[in-house]
């Protein structure tokens, strides 16, 4: 997209106490990523100064860092009192001295409080020297941000792994002070980005690739895809970082090239048009509402997913909606039916029924998939507190078998014991409902839920993987793909309860073949649908 350049401002380089296989830490797998995402520059900390002491750390970041067009340091801080760091005044000049941009707080896990006079002189320091600082939302809450704020107005702060569902928190603050800023990289709520440019302007978010946790490519892809000007895009996406940092320049690569041609396509702001893609994992809230249970989410009923669908390209969604599956299952249930009445190329409907109620359930077996022709089952145990194996559940899943239907499966419920170990529960339940096809939704949260779905894919071949998640989880895609092949992945996004465009990003960027991104994309899902029995 015509001069929007991406410049990371979260990355943490570096080796750490855990790490997953699958994901980096070196300066020289963070340059070839940056370059593979076609990340220009990246605000980085080191890990050591984060979980064994800033001092080594940083100063370990500044030979990583020396001679770099690409990386720019940021310091790990702490407050001065138990002489573990230099006094402010020092500290910030030898900042100043070595051109170290920004600093990092850590409160929560260096135990220390943004509040008092333990951290005034400090913020003081760095408020002086025109120092933006960077805290993780992990280490405090937005009121706690929001009284920095308030107490250092030429401060400039910026909260980072900011995640969407904080709505009604964060936008006050935002409103409140000026100087607050946030990250995008789980900022997913949907049409959030296109919401707080119009409230409280573009200037207030930053890109983070969130290295060495997330994928940067859906990040990015959130960003090209909002429903806002270009000059807004090139705003968050670098702009506003090199404002903060005191104007840094920031170099494209004069040989990239995207590995396929869905990147480039991406990488234009187009639509994926030349591929099919079917999410198998949306939502759906009533004509002209703007919220979900938890969640804040203009433009989610009908006609507000069918615009962002055609931004994206997506063909095809399955949607159940957000009444179904907290509150009142029927009144759901018809907001599907009638939206996959006015939109019949479009919603695939997702049918679900509160066993709670066991008076409606033939009433609404017959309703969904005889009457309204819905072709996807979705049991919600984590709201409806009752296990999918439970007797209540048997007849919707007999259904479920008989017509060849698939079943957004829910995992892990913390409150539902027999819950708590849902391969064994899926497992027993494919074998039993043969002719089903149960699709773990979430497989791609972490890799600790994505190995235990992976072993139980690979024992039952009726069970698929869907990825989505707000983690955009790095390496997850190839993972999943390495392990149980590129026919047992499937897209979704989870749309509107997050935005589509990072979760289809996810899969865009991932490092995997063209023909394996289409399959997962849609034609995975497209060939589960066409197995479905007519009634």
């Amino acid at each position: 997209m015509e001069g929007v350049r991406f410049f990371d401002c979260n990355s943490m380089i570096g080796r750490r106490a855990y790490r997953e296989p699958e994901t980096i830490y070196s300066k020289e797998q963070f340059l070839e990523d940056f370059k593979y995402y076609n990340i220009v520059g990246s605000l980085v900390y080191e890990a050591l100064a984060v979980e064994y002491n800033p001092a080594v750390g940083n100063e370990r970041l500044m030979t990583e860092t020396e001679g770099s067009e690409r990386l720019f340091p940021s310091w790990v801080l702490m407050p001065h009192q138990t002489g573990e760091m230099k006094e402010p005044k020092e500290l910030i000049a030898s900042m100043v001295e070595r051109k170290v941009l920004a600093a990092r707080l850590f409160p929560k896990r260096h135990r220390f409080s943004l509040s008092g006079d333990s951290c005034k002189p400090l913020l003081d320091e760095l408020e002086k020297n025109g120092i933006p600082v960077f805290i993780d939302a992990a280490e405090a809450t937005i009121g706690e941000v929001l009284e920095v704020c308030k107490r250092h107005p030429d401060l400039k702060v910026v909260r980072t792994r900011q995640w969407h569902g904080e709505e009604r928190l964060l936008f006050p603050a935002l409103e409140r002070c000026d100087n607050l800023y946030i990250d995008t990289v789980y900022f997913q709520g949907f049409n959030v980005i296109a919401f707080v440019c119009k409230e409280f302007g573009a200037d207030r978010m930053l890109y983070s690739a969130d290295l060495p946790y997330a994928d940067p490519g859906a990040a990015k892809m959130h960003i090209l895809y909002a429903d806002i000007n270009l000059k807004e895009k090139r705003m968050i996406a670098s702009e506003n970082l090199q404002r903060l940092l005191g104007g840094v320049e920031l170099k494209p690569y004069p040989d990239w090239k995207p590995a396929d041609n869905l990147i480039a396509t991406v990488e234009e702001g187009r639509p994926l048009s030349d591929v099919l893609v079917i999410d198998a994992h949306g939502h759906i809230s009533g004509e002209d509402e703007m919220t979900f249970p938890g969640k804040f989410a203009p433009n989610s009923d009908a006609e507000g997913l069918i615009k962002a669908m055609d931004a994206l390209g997506v063909d095809m969604m399955v949607i159940s909606a957000g009444a179904s599956l907290y509150s009142d299952s029927k009144l759901g249930n018809k907001i599907v039916a009638e939206a996959m009445r006015r939109y019949p190329n479009r919603f695939i409907g997702a049918g679900c029924i509160n066993p709670n109620y066991p008076e409606d359930i033939d009433e609404e077996i017959q309703f969904c998939f005889y009457k309204s022709g819905m072709k996807v089952v979705k049991p919600y145990p984590a709201a409806h507190k009752y296990p999918l194996f439970g007797s209540r559940y048997r007849r919707l899943l007999e259904c479920a078998d008989r017509l060849r239907l698939p079943v957004l499966t829910p995992g892990y419920c913390d409150h539902l014991p027999e819950h708590r170990e849902p391969v064994k529960m899926v497992e027993k339940l494919s074998r039993e409902y043969p002719k089903a096809k149960f699709l773990m939704v979430h497989s791609g949260s972490r890799y600790p839920v994505a190995r235990r779905y992976v072993e139980l894919a690979k024992r039952c071949g009726n069970v698929f993987l869907e990825i989505t998640y707000t983690t955009i989880t790095y390496g997850m895609i190839k993972y999943l793909v390495d392990e149980v092949g590129d026919d047992r992945v499937l897209f979704g996004s989870d749309a509107a309860f997050r935005d589509i465009a990072p979760q289809l990003g996810w899969v865009v960027y991932a490092k995997i073949s063209e023909e394996s991104k289409r399959k997962i994309l849609g034609l995975n899902m497209k060939r589960i649908l066409d197995d479905v029995k007519a009634p």
